[in-house]
């Protein structure tokens, strides 16, 4: 059933989406802010150490989007 104002569930879905992903850009944003300003040696050429860097990323945003998809339901 739709609300009286005519907005159904959907675009209070849209409004919760934008606002998590524009959350989840700020995180990466300090995530990456945190890194670069403890490891500020520049750009590496080496694959291990983007391996480490990307297990860094992604443990600390994989934990965020699994809670966000599941307060979705």
């Amino acid at each position: 059933m739709s609300e009286p104002n005519g907005k159904g569930n959907g675009d209070l879905n849209n409004i919760n989406t934008k606002r998590f992903l524009i959350g989840l850009c700020l995180v990466a944003v300090v995530i990456l802010g945190f890194y670069f300003g403890n490891f500020h040696g520049g750009l590496s050429t080496e694959n291990g150490v983007w391996g480490t860097f990307g297990d860094y990323v992604g443990g600390i945003l994989n934990p965020l989007i699994a809670s966000f998809g599941t307060s979705m339901k």
